[in-house]
């Protein structure tokens, strides 16, 4: 008798974190999240955007403003949160 293991990606526990850049209202980080990441901080440059984004993941850092100026934000952000 022969038995057969499926498996799949529901079958592991990962902890995967992912950075959201160019984030709008989050649209993009559904596929992020049925991957399994979760995302821990976001980016978005409009703030009526990144105030939709606040609303579908209130539990996701947001950082509005240009990448280039919030860099450094970004990355002390995530930073803390892996650590």
């Amino acid at each position: 008798m022969m038995s057969t293991i499926s498996l799949n990606a529901t079958n592991f526990i990962f902890d995967m974190k992912a950075i959201s850049l160019f984030s709008g209202g989050g649209i993009g980080d559904l596929a992020l999240g049925q991957a399994g990441f979760k995302v821990v901080v976001a980016n978005e440059i409009l703030e009526d955007r990144a105030e939709v984004f606040r609303y579908n993941y209130p539990d996701t850092n947001m950082i509005i403003g240009q990448i280039i100026k919030n860099i450094s934000e970004i990355l002390d952000t995530t930073n803390k949160i892996l650590k």
